[in-house]
C-alpha cells in the first residue's frame, strides 16, 4: 500500500521550530552587539565632524589677525564655542604659533581639540595647522601661504 505524501512526520514540526529558534538566537546574539558598536562609531564621527568645524572656524578667526597680532598669547585667548561645548562638554583647545626657523617671515599656527568619548578614554584629537606669511614682506599677496593640514589620529 502506498503512503500518502508527507507521511509519518510526528515531531518534525517541533524539531524545525527548535532549530529555527536556535538560528534566530545566534543571529540576534551577533546583531545586537554590532548595532551598539555602529551607534558608538556614529556618535564618534558626529563628534569629530563638530570638532573639525570648530577648528576650521577658529583658524578663520586667526586668519583675520594682523601679522603683529598673530602670537601664541593671542591664539591662547581663543575659546571653544558654546555650541561645541554643548556637544562635547569636556572638549579642550590648545593653540600655538611658531616662527619658522628657516623663514622668519612665516608663522605656523597649530590648533588641537581633544575630548573623551567615555570616562578615561580619549577620542582621537583633531589637529589643524596652517602657515601664515607677513603681507608687508610680500606686498599685497594673500597672507596665507601654505596649505592647511587636517589630521585625525587613530
Amino acid at each position: 500500500m502506498n503512503r500518502p505524501p508527507g507521511g509519518n512526520r510526528s515531531g518534525a514540526l517541533l524539531l524545525e521550530l527548535v532549530i529555527s529558534g536556535l538560528i534566530l538566537g545566534i543571529i540576534l546574539s551577533t546583531a545586537i552587539p554590532m548595532l551598539g558598536w555602529v551607534a558608538r562609531e556614529r556618535k564618534l564621527i558626529q563628534q569629530q565632524e563638530a570638532a573639525i568645524l570648530e577648528a576650521a572656524n577658529l583658524m578663520e578667526r586667526i586668519a583675520g589677525l594682523s601679522w603683529d597680532e598673530l602670537s601664541s598669547e593671542r591664539v591662547e585667548e581663543l575659546r571653544i564655542s558654546p555650541a561645541l561645548l554643548r556637544q562635547l562638554p569636556d572638549a579642550r583647545l590648545s593653540a600655538a604659533v611658531e616662527l619658522d626657523p628657516g623663514e622668519p617671515r612665516l608663522k605656523r599656527v597649530r590648533i588641537e581639540i581633544t575630548w573623551e568619548v567615555a570616562p578615561g578614554r580619549a577620542a582621537p584629537p583633531v589637529k589643524l595647522a596652517s602657515w601664515f606669511g607677513d603681507r608687508s614682506a610680500r606686498g599685497e599677496r594673500d597672507r596665507q601661504v601654505g596649505r592647511r593640514e587636517l589630521k585625525i589620529e587613530n
